[in-house]
């Protein structure tokens, strides 16, 4: 990439607000996911939460959708295979905003990540994955992150999903 197009910058303060609303679209689908998985297999919500607890989500819905194909649940079953692949479309942005090393806007407005861990090697190039995206981009991202909250609520039981939030709560000292 040409350096006259990209203007190194400190993240403005409403791309700070969209990489924030991502992260907590994400954090709400991962919350009812596990919700689901507890009323699902109708566990004890406090030992699900210590076997499930820290379980990536995309893992959780994978779990969710051989349980649902081994109890022959096509409707379900089919339900997490779409979110799954929703997830795979859309994890790209997340790990950008989430993991990446921002760099700067270009004149586009684009903004531009570079995944570290991502390397890219092969015969003509050696260097870091670089993500680019825009506003429109990333709030769409959230819209399709929170219609996936919308839909597993309107689809499992509130109330048996309520048991994982429902358990008494306390401020850490």
């Amino acid at each position: 990439m040409p350096s006259e197009t990209l203007q190194p910058s400190t993240p403005t303060p409403a791309l700070l607000l969209s990489i924030g609303w991502v992260n907590h679209s994400w954090a709400q689908l991962d919350a009812i996911i596990s919700a689901v998985y507890v009323s699902t297999l109708n566990l004890d919500p406090v030992e699900a939460g210590i076997t499930i607890g820290r379980i990536e989500t995309r893992a959780k819905v994978e779990k969710l959708k051989k349980i649902y194909r081994h109890r022959k649940n096509k409707r379900a079953e089919s339900i997490f295979t779409a979110i799954s692949k929703t997830l795979d479309k859309e994890r790209n942005l997340r790990n950008a905003l989430t993991h990446g090393n921002y760099m700067g806007q270009t004149k586009k407005g684009e903004y531009i990540w570079i995944i570290l861990p991502a390397f890219i090697v092969d015969d003509s190039f050696s260097g870091n994955e670089m993500f680019v995206s825009d506003d429109d981009k990333i709030m769409e991202h959230s819209k399709i992150i929170i219609s996936l909250c919308g839909q597993l609520l309107e689809i499992f039981d509130p109330k048996e999903m309520r048991k994982l939030f429902d358990l008494p709560s306390r401020v850490r000292k």
